[in-house]
């Protein structure tokens, strides 16, 4: 257990990478396996052609339909889920598919893997608190 501060977060080969300071000033390094994801409005029929432009990547990418609430209507929209498998390319995984798909309507496609981690576990630069840190 370590009582502190997260004080940096970054993606790395792992997942997420943090860095925390106690309250002795001492430094720990954790990870975190982490899935960032972006989604998509496209039909089920389409999602084909997504599927093509993600086959060349040398790292899992998993597709799933979701739903989530837009934020300009308050209408829940079915959305497909790309799930990215590796931190460090994930901005890549998106640039590929606007690239390829500009007329789709693409979420968080415009955050960070290390943003994206902070909103879902509800952590925030500088947090003070106890984190319980595996020895691996």
């Amino acid at each position: 257990m370590v009582t502190g501060w997260l004080f940096d977060i970054y993606p790395s080969s792992r997942g997420i990478t943090l860095w925390f300071i106690d309250t002795e000033g001492r430094k720990h390094c954790a990870y975190d396996r982490f899935t960032p994801a972006c989604y998509l409005r496209v039909a089920e029929r389409e999602t084909d052609r997504v599927a093509a432009q993600l086959r060349a990547f040398p790292f899992p990418i998993h597709l799933s339909r979701d739903m989530r609430r837009e934020v300009y209507s308050n209408q829940e929209w079915d959305v497909l889920k790309v799930a990215v498998g590796s931190t460090l390319h994930f901005k890549t995984v998106i640039q590929r598919l606007e690239r390829h798909l500009p007329y789709f309507v693409f979420f968080n496609s415009d955050i960070s893997p290390q943003q994206l981690y902070l909103y879902e576990t509800g952590l925030f630069p500088l947090a003070f608190g106890e984190y319980e840190i595996d020895a691996e």
